[in-house]
């Protein structure tokens, strides 16, 4: 029997075109901004929750969604991948002067100040999170007609 290999290597998947009109490529960047566009809304809902009080907003973090250009294909296994990250606007700078935090995960996993004061703040001194990442890709995943599957690495 012939490997996947075998069968795919002389197969040029920037111009095979599928049922849908789209290359594989491209079916797979459509599904990319699909996946961003779950990811953006669950971020949208975060800051719908609530105005801040003890800060003001950015707005970065909304913007800083971003499908990477290349495309990684492992033929082995059979395999083509595309990331859905972060751009450096994820990062914010410490309103205390410490080091900048990566508020994808903050905002999915919380945060917890480590001396609170005697009166905590929520969503200032510590935060539960929300599971943003899970969710948003739950929400991609409910209609995945090419059986696309998702890793999210934090």
């Amino acid at each position: 029997m012939d490997d996947l290999e075998d069968i795919l290597g002389d197969v040029d998947w920037s111009t095979a075109v599928f049922d849908n009109g789209l290359t594989l490529e491209g079916t797979l960047r459509q599904e990319a901004e699909r996946l961003k566009k779950c990811i953006e809304d669950e971020i949208q809902k975060y800051y719908d929750s609530y105005s801040p009080i003890m800060y003001s907003r950015t707005g970065a973090f909304q913007n800083s969604v971003e499908i990477q250009d290349m495309i990684d294909m492992d033929i082995d296994v059979g395999q083509m991948s595309i990331i859905v990250g972060f751009n450096d606007d994820a990062y914010h700078l410490s309103l205390f002067g410490g080091d900048k935090g990566y508020v994808p995960a903050l905002i999915n996993d919380g945060w917890s100040w480590k001396n609170q004061p005697q009166t905590p703040i929520y969503r200032f001194t510590y935060f539960d999170g929300t599971g943003f990442f899970e969710r948003a890709v739950a929400e991609f995943l409910a209609d995945n007609p090419y059986g696309v599957t998702v890793d999210i690495i934090k």
